[in-house]
């Protein structure tokens, strides 16, 4: 099974880790998950799922927003059971 690696390739070393609270901000508006889950990636859901996963792990009330990412992808995936439901089972 293949992962993303923990660390982004030398390529990206301009990229900065953000705060919680910037995870928080950036987090109260998930228009983008459309935007990741058609990005056309070899490893949509592994993104997605990394993504999802550093935002739960930031949120004072994570039960709350899985309720929200849940919400979030079944709109997007309901035409596609197969891909909603692998990623709905993957999130930590």
């Amino acid at each position: 099974n293949q992962h993303l690696p923990s660390m982004p390739p030398q390529v990206h070393s301009f990229v900065a880790v953000c705060s919680n609270d910037e995870i928080i901000n950036f987090s109260n508006n998930l228009d983008f998950v459309h935007l990741l889950l058609n990005s056309g990636s070899f490893a949509t859901e592994e993104i997605v799922l990394a993504c999802m996963n550093k935002m739960i792990q930031a949120q004072p009330s994570q039960s709350q927003f899985r309720v929200k990412i849940g919400r979030a992808l079944a709109r997007e995936l309901s035409s596609d059971v197969r891909q909603l439901t692998s990623i709905l089972r993957s999130l930590a």
